[in-house]
């Protein structure tokens, strides 16, 4: 299956996409969740690493979770720019919180008073984590954002 741009563009749609998406991963004993790879295939142990942006990518957008190595063929196009590849930088950004470079990437120009969030780090709470996701989610919607 080609890879589709699924993904929403606004921001608190896409976050809130790519979380649903990512908790239905986290419990998937085919995954395991490793916020520095995109998505990475390890066939030894039949078990594929993914990040945050990389489980929307493999939930929603037709990435395979056994042909994708860090930026392997499916993932070519994506890194190069594409609109896809921007959303993927921009829920890199959103999951440690730095809205003003999710936007960037999207190229959305924010509003004033528009202030990145502080966002626990996975690794070491994600339960933490999740709960700061679902606070910059609710941030965005209520900035239209």
């Amino acid at each position: 299956m080609p890879i589709q741009d699924k993904l929403p563009n606004k921001l608190s749609s896409l976050l809130s996409v790519a979380l649903k998406e990512f908790l239905k991963i986290e419990s998937d004993p085919r995954f395991e969740i490793n916020m520095t790879a995109w998505v990475e295939y390890n066939p030894r142990v039949k078990r594929c690493q993914v990040c945050f942006a990389g489980a929307a990518l493999v939930g929603r957008c037709g990435v395979s979770r056994k042909r994708a190595d860090v930026w392997g063929d499916d993932l070519n196009h994506v890194k190069a720019g594409s609109p896809l590849g921007r959303k993927a930088s921009a829920l890199n950004e959103l999951r440690v919180g730095d809205i003003h470079a999710a936007a960037h990437s999207l190229g959305i120009a924010l509003p004033r008073g528009i202030h990145n969030q502080s966002v626990a780090e996975y690794a070491i709470s994600p339960e933490g984590w999740k709960k700061d996701i679902r606070k910059l989610i609710q941030y965005l919607r209520d900035h239209n954002l």
